[in-house]
């Protein structure tokens, strides 16, 4: 029986700013994420997506990304409740 608790994005966001995402990860580090909206779809440049609750903005750097795509990324920047990446390679 899981009885875990599905947080909220606004109770997700809270945490993330609680976190010191510093601790977390390192830039040039290097993360697999499945893409949830495209760039279209977010801000016209970079696609969206989540790792650990931690959002996620990914710079295509001529890489089609989709939603529902596989992607490997590297961290590029390292904000206070998001990360910014660069695409390296689609994984599907």
């Amino acid at each position: 029986m899981n009885t875990h608790k599905l947080r909220t994005k606004q109770e997700a966001h809270e945490e993330a700013l609680s976190e010191n995402l510093d601790r977390q990860f390192t830039i040039g580090e290097q993360l697999d994420l499945i893409i949830l909206q495209n760039p279209q779809e977010n801000n016209g440049r970079e696609a969206f997506a989540r790792y650990k609750d931690i959002c996620v903005f990914v710079y295509p750097n001529r890489i089609s990304l989709h939603s529902g795509s596989q992607v490997r990324v590297r961290i590029s920047e390292i904000g206070d409740n998001h990360l910014k990446a660069v695409a390296l390679a689609s994984l599907s």
